[in-house]
């Protein structure tokens, strides 16, 4: 539940920046994209989980963040000048935008009030496109960690729990 409720709040995000949403596994991205600029949402990976029936997990999220290279304002039709793309300035400056964006999406969902913390923040630009269409990305990673109540796991064991005992 508290799984599929992260994917939505990440989801919620990108639409939120002016990014569309995309899920899958990164493999996927060249045959599923159709709409720049998108963000795409990568399986979440669980790094930890604590707690019976009141858990705490920690996912890391990894979103690629993408825009038609040389589109400036995502969202709208301002083209970053020719010479100013190709000397690198314009590159930094949309990569700026994109790591923006991507810092705007992790701020909307720490404000959910089922996640405790978003950390360990990071992002790094990519110099190849990810698919035929020739866009700039970056890939962004944070680990976020939620809070849920699961009905079902009272008297149940989680990963790492029997450690303790």
């Amino acid at each position: 539940m508290a799984r599929e409720k992260l994917i939505a709040a990440l989801r919620a995000g990108a639409l939120r920046s002016g990014f569309t949403p995309y899920y899958g596994p990164a493999y996927r991205i060249n045959s599923q994209i159709d709409m720049l600029p998108a963000a795409w949402i990568e399986p979440l990976k669980l790094l930890s989980k604590s707690g019976r029936r009141e858990c705490r997990a920690t996912y890391r999220v990894t979103i690629k963040m993408m825009a038609a290279e040389g589109m400036g304002g995502f969202g709208s039709a301002e083209r970053a000048g020719g010479a100013e793309f190709s000397s690198g300035v314009g590159r930094e400056k949309q990569w700026a935008e994109l790591e923006e964006a991507f810092l705007k999406i992790a701020a909307g969902v720490a404000a959910e009030d089922f996640v405790a913390s978003v950390g360990a923040l990071k992002s790094a630009c990519a110099e190849l496109s990810l698919t035929s269409k020739g866009e700039i990305s970056l890939e962004g990673q944070m680990d976020i960690t939620v809070l849920y109540v699961d009905p079902a796991g009272a008297g149940r064991v989680g990963p790492g729990e029997l450690e303790n005992q």
